[in-house]
């Protein structure tokens, strides 16, 4: 799902997409992710020159440092999904 950038922010042209989940302590994406998936690779098609900040979070779940793995982690996986095509990989 699509929301505005808080009014704000210095960047007022640019959304969010939420969506992309993960299960505890996994950096694997959820099926159920497919239409926050299908939404950003619409967006890099249309605009090939878009830049992308990607965020996230994790539970509580582990120690600060194993999190902060898994942030980088689940970053990453996220990012590979459009990095060579913007073809969901999770409909191939």
């Amino acid at each position: 799902m699509r929301r505005p950038w808080p009014a704000a922010s210095p960047t007022p042209a640019a959304s969010a997409i939420y969506g992309i989940n993960f299960d505890t302590a996994s950096s694997v994406i959820k099926p159920d992710s497919g239409p926050a998936i299908d939404e950003i690779a619409k967006l890099l098609t249309n605009n090939p020159t878009l830049k992308v900040y990607i965020v996230g979070h994790t539970d509580m779940v582990g120690d600060a440092a194993s999190n902060v793995r898994l942030l980088q982690a689940r970053a990453q996986s996220s990012s590979r999904h459009w990095s060579a095509s913007t073809a969901s990989p999770l409909h191939d």
